[in-house]
């Protein structure tokens, strides 16, 4: 049925019968299943006209590609929470093997397409995201991106993302590199261990409500142990969370054991 109403669309096209219900209905004419065959011939008649017989084979393409495009791209962020009737939890990416400007323009890209997803639901917020950037520094930067997106993506969904459901949880060890915009837009910190004086000072200077003394706390914290404070805690306070089971494989390499020479 389906193949039966586009090529419906594709034949009174070309005979250029289906441009009479298009000056008559208007957009309606051209979004159900008829259109797109329309828009199939007509793109293939104008391209004909324009590069000659090659143009049959393309031209119906190019006319289409919006749509086709905006179809695929659609399906595929559905495909990505939904399986077998049931929404997926967590999907992870993991881009730690590959160089950081693709990696960034990786992550920039998914973000543009859960953003426009998430604003074009029919029940606003319905259907919540949570993106957590590892290593965030290599992402969410101070750049205008003017070559992919044109405009810095992190910073748009930092300050407007919420009221769609779209929210960043950010993870860095050097905050200091991070978009301050994104920054002063974060609701709760939780804060580990950090010494760099630089990072510190660039603490304070973010979030004027931080005390002297959380932030010497900082450099006397213990693996697990953060300082967390903000809008979901009334008081700042020591955390000390759940050590992971099985311990991921990111412990230090213990040079003096390795080079070792064992006399016999």
């Amino acid at each position: 049925i389906l193949v039966i109403f586009v090529t419906t669309g594709t034949i009174l096209g070309g005979l250029g019968i289906y441009q009479y219900l298009v000056d008559f209905a208007g957009a309606g004419a051209t979004v159900p299943l008829t259109g797109f065959g329309y828009n199939l011939a007509k793109g293939a008649i104008k391209a004909v006209k324009e590069t000659g017989i090659v143009g049959a084979f393309t031209g119906g393409v190019t006319a289409s590609a919006g749509g086709i495009a905006a179809a695929i791209f659609f399906g595929y962020i559905a495909s990505l929470i939904s399986y077998n009737g049931k929404k997926a939890q967590i999907i992870n990416f993991n881009l730690e093997e590959i160089d950081d400007t693709f990696a960034k323009s990786v992550t920039k890209i998914y973000t543009k397409m859960l953003f426009d997803f998430t604003k074009r639901l029919n029940v606003r917020a319905s259907i919540p995201f949570h993106i957590f950037l590892e290593e965030s520094h290599r992402y969410v930067q101070a750049d205008n991106d003017k070559f992919l997106l044109g405009y810095n993506i992190f910073e748009r969904v930092a300050k407007e993302g919420r009221k769609y459901g779209l929210i960043f949880n950010l993870i860095s060890q050097r905050p200091v590199e991070i978009s301050d915009t994104v920054i002063s837009q974060c609701s709760n910190f939780l804060i580990f261990k950090m010494n760099h004086p630089r990072d510190l000072e660039y603490i304070k200077k973010m979030l004027p409500n931080i005390s002297e003394e959380i932030v010497e706390k900082q450099k006397t914290l213990q693996p697990g142990t953060c300082v967390a404070f903000g809008m979901a805690f009334k008081v700042p306070m020591i955390v000390k969370m759940q050590m992971p089971n099985p311990a991921p494989s990111s412990s230090n390499c213990n040079v003096v054991e390795t080079w070792q020479v064992k006399r016999g």
